[in-house]
């Protein structure tokens, strides 16, 4: 079971997504595309979609752990919301942690920008995917225990690939 968007593979597993709203975009609806997928998001999502994913809005830690621990989807997104996190009891966050790094599904906790909590958040994933759009294309930053992999997907699909 793997997802596919730009030049980037992702796996069963605790992924961590820091890249623009376009790049999210991409990335929600290729999993559509293949899987069964849960949106979970706050107030209103960022990634405005259509079709064939299910949007859960969550209020609290309590309410995503709840949820987690209940879905069958194959696939979840989580988008990143620093709020939910003020006032939340330490043991709350504990097992909300504890649920995301033991993902036997593909897991995807999303921002389109960073913050001190999503920050510690990504150390703990498995894999941590940063992309960056510049005008020819876009910067790919892949961390995972297999190292580190910088590379270059271009916006122009005649253009050719740079790997560094």
């Amino acid at each position: 079971m793997e997802v596919k968007f730009l030049s980037i593979k992702l796996r069963s597993g605790f992924n961590v997504l820091l890249a623009p709203e376009k790049v999210c975009r991409a990335c929600i609806r290729s999993c559509a595309e293949s899987f069964k997928v849960l949106y979970i998001h706050t107030n209103r999502p960022i990634i405005e979609l259509n079709g064939r994913v299910n949007l859960k809005p969550c209020s609290s830690l309590q309410k995503i752990v709840d949820v987690l621990t209940r879905t069958s989807e194959n696939v979840v997104l989580i988008e990143h919301n620093k709020q939910l996190f003020n006032g939340s009891a330490l043991a709350k966050f504990e097992e909300f942690l504890s649920i995301l790094q033991q993902a036997n599904r593909i897991l995807i906790y999303f921002s389109t920008r960073r913050d001190r909590i999503f920050d510690f958040i990504a150390n703990l994933a498995a894999r941590y995917i940063y992309v960056e759009e510049d005008a020819g294309g876009y910067y790919i930053a892949d961390v995972s225990n297999r190292g580190i992999k910088q590379g270059f997907y271009p916006k122009d699909p005649v253009q050719l690939s740079l790997e560094i």
